[in-house]
């Protein structure tokens, strides 16, 4: 008798080679679990709520100190420089690791327009790839 395929209940953790390709792991090594999750469920689903997830997870690792509280419970008016402490080496990482993410390049006139959290949220989604 063959074993029955593997099926996850709401909200429980897929396997792991249903939640990420292999690539994934190396280039967000380091990165909290629920990052890289997140960051597969979006490369498999283009769904927006994981691709923030993601960006909350991947701006919250790239920070130099702990903020307050959580960039997931951050508002989107957040300024990633002014009130993040951000500097322009710190987005590049950032974007390097978004287009492996998403799956293309970030351009560099996009780049400039990002601010706020809003902002890399509406760049990120307007992307070809991030668009399903």
């Amino acid at each position: 008798m063959e074993p029955a395929p593997q099926t996850n209940r709401p909200g429980q953790t897929p396997a792991k080679s249903q939640r990420e390709n292999p690539a994934l792991r190396i280039i967000l090594q380091g990165y909290p679990e629920a990052t890289i999750a997140a960051c597969a469920e979006y490369q498999r689903s283009g769904d927006d709520g994981a691709l923030d997830l993601a960006i909350a997870g991947v701006v919250q690792h790239h920070l130099s100190k702990p903020p307050e509280r959580p960039v997931a419970e951050m508002p989107g008016s957040t300024k990633l420089a002014g009130d993040l402490g951000m500097d322009s080496i710190t987005m590049v990482e950032m974007a390097c690791v978004f287009e492996d993410v998403v799956g293309t390049r970030l351009p560099d006139e996009e780049l400039d327009k990002i601010v706020t959290l809003d902002d890399l949220r509406a760049v990120l989604r307007n992307l070809p790839s991030a668009q399903g």
